[in-house]
C-alpha cells in the first residue's frame, strides 16, 4: 500500500513537471509564431515599399501609377491615378518588364544573400525612354551586387551603353564561327 502511495506521488509529481514543460512550450510556440508573423509582414511591406519606390522612379508615365500593393500571398496590384487596381497582366509589355525588374530588385535587396543577379533580355521590347531610365537607375537598384545582363544587339543600343557605361565592369560578346565541322561560339572580352 505504501509503495503504491509513493508511486502515485512520484507519478503525480512527474505529471506536474510535464504540464509545466508543456505550458512553457505552448507559450514559446505562440511567441515564436507571433515573431514569425511580424517578420513575415515586415518583409512583405519592405518588398512592397521597395518595389513601389523603384517602379515609380523608373516609370516613364508621370503620375500614371500611384501605388504598388503586394498582398500576403505576394500577388502584385498596381493602383493607377484613378484609384483602380490593375494586375501585372493589365500593363503594357514594357510596364510589366519594368515592374518585374523592380520586384526582383526589391526581393534581392532584402534576401540577405550575396549572389550575382543574372538578367536575360532585361530590356525586351522597351521603348527608348524606358531603356534610358533603366540604364540610369539599374546601378542604383542593384547596389554593389554583381549583375550580369545578357542582352541582344537590339537591346544594347549606343544610348543604353553610354548611359550605363560607368557601372559596367567588363563587357563580353559572343563570337559565332561557322565551319565545315559545325557551328562554334566563344565568349570573348569586348575591347
Amino acid at each position: 500500500q505504501r509503495k503504491l502511495v509513493n508511486m502515485e506521488a512520484r507519478y503525480s509529481k512527474e505529471i506536474e513537471e510535464f504540464k509545466i514543460k508543456k505550458e512553457f512550450c505552448e507559450e514559446k510556440s505562440k511567441v515564436t509564431e507571433n515573431i514569425y508573423k511580424d517578420l513575415k509582414e515586415k518583409m512583405r511591406l519592405n518588398v512592397q515599399n521597395l518595389t513601389k519606390e523603384k517602379f515609380i522612379k523608373i516609370s516613364w508615365k508621370e503620375d500614371e501609377f500611384v501605388d504598388i500593393i503586394i498582398d500576403e500571398d505576394y500577388e502584385v496590384f498596381i493602383e493607377n491615378r484613378l484609384g483602380h487596381l490593375e494586375r501585372p497582366g493589365d500593363l503594357s509589355d514594357g510596364e510589366k518588364l519594368c515592374l518585374g525588374l523592380c520586384f526582383m530588385s526589391a526581393l534581392h535587396n532584402i534576401s540577405g544573400f550575396e549572389l550575382p543577379i543574372i538578367m536575360d533580355t532585361p530590356l525586351g521590347n522597351l521603348d527608348v525612354d524606358m531603356r534610358h531610365n533603366i540604364a540610369e537607375f539599374l546601378p542604383q537598384f542593384v547596389g554593389d551586387k554583381q549583375t550580369v545582363l545578357l542582352v541582344t544587339g537590339t537591346e544594347y543600343t549606343d544610348d543604353f551603353r553610354d548611359t550605363i557605361h560607368s557601372a559596367v565592369g567588363k563587357e563580353y560578346v559572343i563570337e559565332w564561327n561557322n565551319s565545315d565541322e559545325g557551328k562554334e561560339s566563344k565568349v570573348v572580352l569586348n575591347g
